[in-house]
């Protein structure tokens, strides 16, 4: 890739309802969220709103290893926080299964 690729909402949001529908593996999501979050190519803008909000939910999608697992629920709160700003993600959302 030889250029930046400005990361936003609505690309998450899509790779988020791929997953929802079966056409994205759920680990490829997070494979994808993490390469975003470490290559220098995909940039977002964490002084505005917009890209605080994507900052937010790759680190959330690209490592579920420590933050929340990447259920059904979890994957829509994610959805709606891109969408709407509200944060409805909480405790139980970081609760896995034994």
């Amino acid at each position: 890739m030889g250029s930046e690729f400005e990361v936003e909402s609505r690309h998450l949001i899509r790779l988020v309802g791929a997953v929802a529908d079966g056409t994205l593996a759920l680990d490829l999501l997070g494979d994808l969220c993490f390469c975003m979050e470490v290559s220098d190519r995909f940039v977002w803008d964490m002084d505005t709103t917009e890209g605080e909000r994507v900052g937010d939910a790759i680190f959330w999608l690209g490592t579920p290893e420590v933050n929340y697992p990447l259920t059904d629920t979890v994957l829509d709160k994610i959805r709606h926080y891109l969408s709407t700003g509200e944060d409805t993600l909480n405790e139980q959302d970081l609760a896995r299964d034994a």
